[in-house]
């Protein structure tokens, strides 16, 4: 298996009016472990959209600590019985549905979380060079930088409850 390297920018979302109309898939985010930057995680995606007799797809990722805007990671698919005895023994979890949004850039992925972290809407635009994104007016403050918005970090310590101060 070779790694992908995601190359990434982070944005918190100002106008979620362009969500309007689109069709999302529901995530749920098991997290195994997670310790200086290194995160074992299983995913299992509810696609909404789904062909009767489609099945929910799940994964199984080990990602390495983010250096600027990269991270390696090596992602499989596994059986879903699987996923789900992973996610027993997962600690934490975060939830979210995930909007894909076409732009002349390319595609984003917009994530609206769910629980704890209700009230967070987050766009996340990979690419081979995103320091060359133009940014769209729906999006807000960049937070590729600020590690309390990582999903794994998401799931140990919720947005709903940081202190103001940390906000």
């Amino acid at each position: 298996m070779e790694p992908v390297f995601e190359r990434e920018r982070r944005f918190l979302v100002g106008d979620q009016g362009v969500l309007a109309g689109i069709q999302g898939d529901v995530i749920v985010q098991g997290y195994l472990f997670s310790k200086d930057g290194y995160v074992v995680r299983v995913r299992r995606i509810h696609h909404r959209g789904r062909e009767a007799g489609e099945k929910d797809l799940a994964m199984f990722a080990l990602k390495g600590p983010r250096y600027r805007n990269a991270r390696e990671e090596y992602e499989i698919e596994i059986p879903s019985a699987t996923a789900s005895q992973l996610m027993q023994r997962a600690p934490y979890t975060v939830s979210k549905t995930r909007y894909e949004l076409i732009e002349a850039d390319g595609t984003w992925d917009v994530d609206v979380f769910h629980g704890d972290n209700e009230g967070l809407v987050i766009a996340e635009y990979e690419a081979r060079d995103p320091s060359q994104l133009e940014v769209p007016s729906w999006c807000g403050e960049e937070i590729t930088d600020d590690l309390r918005y990582s999903n794994e970090n998401l799931a140990e310590t919720p947005y709903r409850c940081w202190s103001s101060a940390e906000e």
